[in-house]
């Protein structure tokens, strides 16, 4: 601790940031989970849709249920495939899931696009047939409904 006191700013560590060692392990996290998320669910769990490319790209997403800025784990059981404009829908807001796999539409009848989303009040999210791989009741509460997230 005395050493510290003799550095300058500059010098001293923050803290803040990830080692090199962390940034891998966190990256080979991150893909493990999207691939596992893509493994299980063949379609976006809201429409059903899946686009593929010619070049093997796909339209679907991994998306985290409760984010990792709130403390959400790469687990399959906080995932869920969503396909780009779902993903987008889900973490900006516009609906919830229930832990009985629900879509709950927030009423934004204002804005644009409302009807598109609306539709889909109070279908139910296509989840895998096995119950240890589905969205766990956990991670569907956690969530609150009006949070949004950048994932």
């Amino acid at each position: 601790m005395t050493a510290l006191r003799n550095l300058s700013p500059e010098e001293v560590p923050s803290g803040e940031g990830e080692s090199e060692l962390e940034s891998i392990e966190r990256e080979k996290r991150e893909a493990a989970f999207r691939e596992g998320i893509y493994e299980i669910y063949e379609c976006c769990a809201v429409c059903g849709s899946r686009i593929e490319g010619p070049d093997g790209s796909h339209n679907l997403e991994a998306a985290h249920i409760l984010p990792k800025s709130q403390g959400g784990p790469d687990v399959l059981q906080n995932g869920v495939a969503l396909c780009k404009r779902h993903h987008w829908a889900f973490d900006s807001g516009w609906f919830h899931i229930t832990t009985d796999y629900d879509i709950v539409v927030h009423d934004q009848s204002e804005l644009a696009g409302y009807n598109e989303i609306e539709a889909y009040e109070g279908v139910s999210l296509d989840v895998p047939d096995a119950q240890s791989l589905r969205p766990h009741p956990t991670y569907l509460r956690q969530r609150k409904p009006s949070e949004t997230s950048q994932e």
